[in-house]
């Protein structure tokens, strides 16, 4: 590749240098995995080769503005603080186009398309920033109550801010432990739907989407095509209960629906290639029940006119004349015609088949009564 560059050059004679001088300004190509490049600076005499083990062209084609020997930085470029430029910091999606995110890093704010390479932007404002080595110029629409940028506006590309961040996809595919339903996630899961083909729409293809949420709001997705040979294919998700929204991440495409409040299905539209199709995703597997709280079983106490008061539950004596009040708790176990003092009251009580003694009150199998036998209630406890 260099010999071939040197002679068009006219570096290296050769009997093929006066026919490329006149036809060859340049060529690139690549396959699966691989992309290749070559440019000319003439008025130098220099050449640039590119030999990438990647099929991203947008990078490879970005290293022949090398030749170019211009700063990306435009001359009327401005400080900007870090203050006023967060807040456009985010991701932008429009349409069916590719979303494009903005970032800080160490003082400089880069544009990046998913799946592309970053462009460096410079403040020329508070609000336009511009590469002109690229010609790349970005302008953001700012929303006047919070301050934060709504709208990106990119050339003639307009996308809206998403209200959540997209994770990058991972190099470790998501496996099927990623993706078990839990009852704590809406969305977390495997599903399925058919596609109706829009060039053909007697056929469809079915579509199988992967998703785990690895912490509240944030979302890994993945998604596959059989009939069309497609695997693992990085998907984007914002859900805002209960609207739902899936981006193709490495390709234009969308689908914005609505999870049922059972959260077995979403139904809506997928767009793509300006077709808009209906399509109705459902959970492969079943959300799991959540575990219903056992309550424990309740102490309990019973009166028995033999064995007198006894078990775990303590029974609450009410007595009075005219108003009752409480006395306290008789606390098991109180065995038959013996005298127990109520707690937290001073007072006696005493179990036996007929009336207690004077200054105590009596548990029965039938009830409690006072002293003087003016008074006959039910005890208060958990009896069996």
């Amino acid at each position: 590749m260099l010999k071939f560059a040197s002679a068009r050059l006219g570096l290296t004679p050769s009997p093929l240098s006066p026919l490329m001088k006149k036809t060859l300004v340049g060529h690139n190509g690549g396959t699966f995995g691989f992309s290749t490049e070559l440019a000319f600076d003439l008025k130098q005499h220099r050449a640039l080769v590119v030999l990438a083990n990647c099929r991203n062209d947008d990078v490879v084609t970005q290293l022949t503005a090398l030749l170019k020997e211009q700063s990306p930085m435009p001359p009327d470029t401005v400080v900007l603080s870090a203050e006023l430029g967060d807040p456009f910091v985010g991701q932008y999606y429009a349409g069916e186009g590719r979303i494009r995110s903005v970032r800080r890093e160490v003082g400089r704010w880069l544009l990046q398309e998913w799946g592309q390479g970053s462009c460096e932007l410079f403040p020329l404002s508070q609000t336009n920033f511009y590469n002109q080595l690229f010609d790349c110029r970005a302008s953001f629409l700012s929303d006047n109550n919070t301050g934060r940028a709504r709208d990106l506006v990119v050339g003639g590309w307009h996308g809206a801010r998403l209200s959540d961040q997209i994770l990058p996809p991972s190099a470790s595919p998501l496996t099927d432990h990623d993706c078990q339903p839990r009852p704590d996630s809406d969305l977390q899961g495997v599903w399925q739907a058919k596609l109706r083909l829009w060039y053909w729409p007697f056929a469809s293809s079915r579509l199988n989407v992967r998703i785990a949420e690895l912490s509240p709001g944030a979302f890994r997705a993945e998604g596959d095509s059989p009939d069309q040979g497609v695997q693992g294919e990085p998907l984007g998700i914002v859900y805002s209960r209960p609207n739902v929204q899936v981006f193709l991440l490495a390709q234009d495409g969308s689908f914005q629906g609505k999870l049922n409040p059972a959260r077995t299905k979403v139904t809506g539209h997928w767009k793509q290639a300006g077709y808009n199709i209906h399509v109705t995703f459902r959970r492969v597997q079943p959300l799991p029940v959540p575990r219903a709280e056992v309550s424990p079983e309740p102490r309990r106490s019973t009166l028995d006119p033999d064995r007198g008061y006894y078990g775990e539950a303590p029974a609450r004596l009410r007595w009075g004349y005219g108003r009752e009040r409480a006395i306290g708790d008789a606390t098991p176990p109180i065995p038959p015609n013996r005298r127990t003092t109520v707690r937290a009251a001073g007072n006696s009580v005493h179990c036996t088949r007929g009336s207690p003694p004077r200054g105590c009150y009596a548990l029965k199998a039938g009830g409690w009564s006072d002293r003087t036998g003016a008074k006959s209630q039910t005890p208060e406890y958990p009896g069996s």
